[in-house]
């Protein structure tokens, strides 16, 4: 049995899009060319765009209020919260890139492969969702890379790591020190 928990993810990925155009043509504007000089016919830094029915409205400016900031970090904050408890409360998680149906990266795949090997209930957690979601849950393993593996409130390790562990039976061990059910050979 597999859940995905990407709800406070979902809140803030609309967000985070608006934020996007402005630093994506900062930064095209600074690296356009090698010696540093900005072209006169690039638009001033200041983001001047016209607000006609050519622009789409996610180009259009907008007004930020303090009041969205606040609850950005809100948000940010109920991501971190959610990960927090999602770690403490289920017995299996993984971290990973994409769905356990549709990982969109190979290591991911791989870390998914083993736990269906071994036949067992996990909880599954998008870390595309959200950049927050990335690096809290690299921050709470101190491991740089995902996918990520935690059985009860314990980082296990990443797609390497957990292929030995499962080879050798150590992550078995790991499974029935905590009362897992499991198969036992992958």
């Amino acid at each position: 049995m597999r859940r995905v928990l990407s709800r406070h993810c979902a809140l803030l990925s609309s967000a985070a899009a608006t934020c996007r155009p402005s630093t994506f043509a900062s930064q095209l504007r600074c690296s356009s060319n090698s010696s540093g000089f900005i072209p006169p016919t690039a638009p001033p830094l200041g983001g001047d765009v016209n607000k006609d029915a050519d622009t789409h409205p996610d180009f259009q400016p907008r007004i930020v209020s303090s009041s969205s900031v606040d609850s950005s970090y809100d948000e940010i904050e109920a991501i971190k919260k959610d990960i927090r408890d999602t770690i403490k409360d289920e017995e299996v998680v993984l971290f990973m890139k994409g769905l356990p149906e549709a990982p969109v990266c190979g290591f991911s795949k791989k870390l998914v492969d083993v736990l269906e090997a071994l036949g067992l209930e996990y909880t599954s957690f998008d870390v595309l969702a959200h950049p927050v979601v990335r690096t809290y849950v690299k921050e709470l393993s101190d491991w740089p890379t995902i996918p990520q593996l935690w059985v009860k409130n314990e980082f296990v390790g990443g797609v390497d790591i957990c292929l030995k562990m499962a080879e050798s039976g150590e992550l078995q061990g790991v499974l029935d020190k905590h009362h897992i059910k499991h198969r036992n050979k992958i």
